[in-house]
């Protein structure tokens, strides 16, 4: 076995890009007591929820504003849509949560949904949906992936059934509640 001291090791016929492989098939490259590496991280990210409440109408889809962000690593959110910046397209993760509150009674079923470049996409139900009651307060949540390139934007909309077809309040919160929100970060390529 010999020792190889570099300071810099690069692909011979780029800068800053090309494919280096270390070590050959089945083989394993370790790392020595005490050193480190680091890793690639899931940014772009953010988490951006409702400071404050929010009047939607009856039976209609309308997006959610997301007035705070907890934190955007890419300056991507922005005007409560998230923006995939250049050179990030890839595949992403997202949840989102929407609560809401119609006073006694009154709500029976909120939907939320993800819209792509203004499209809708992603669909989630309250877990009241297939019950009957009516209530004060629902909560709709979900997760999922989707490819994305730069440029496509990211929003959150809610739908709700209100017994007496008045308006309804998506509930803001502070940072440690998280009521309503979006938040989402790239997971590859």
């Amino acid at each position: 076995m010999s020792d190889l001291f570099v300071d810099n090791i690069k692909h011979q016929s780029s800068q800053g890009s090309g494919t280096i492989t270390l070590g050959a098939s089945g083989e394993t490259v370790a790392l020595a007591s005490g050193a480190s590496q680091t890793m690639a991280v899931n940014t772009p990210s953010f988490l951006a929820y409702a400071s404050s409440d929010q009047t939607v109408g009856h039976e209609s889809w309308t997006k959610v504003t997301l007035g705070t962000e907890l934190f955007d690593t890419n300056s991507a959110f922005a005007s409560n849509k998230f923006t995939v910046p250049s050179g990030e397209g890839g595949k992403y993760w997202f949840n989102g949560c929407v609560n809401a509150f119609a006073g006694t009674n009154n709500l029976k079923r909120i939907l939320m949904r993800l819209y792509k470049n203004g499209n809708p996409f992603a669909y989630f139900s309250s877990n009241n949906w297939d019950n009957q009651a009516y209530r004060d307060q629902e909560t709709a949540t979900g997760s999922t992936i989707i490819d994305l390139s730069a440029g496509d934007y990211i929003e959150l909309y809610i739908w709700f059934s209100h017994a007496s077809s008045g308006n309804t309040t998506v509930v803001g919160g502070s940072a440690t509640e998280f009521l309503t929100k979006l938040s989402g970060f790239k997971i590859i390529e």
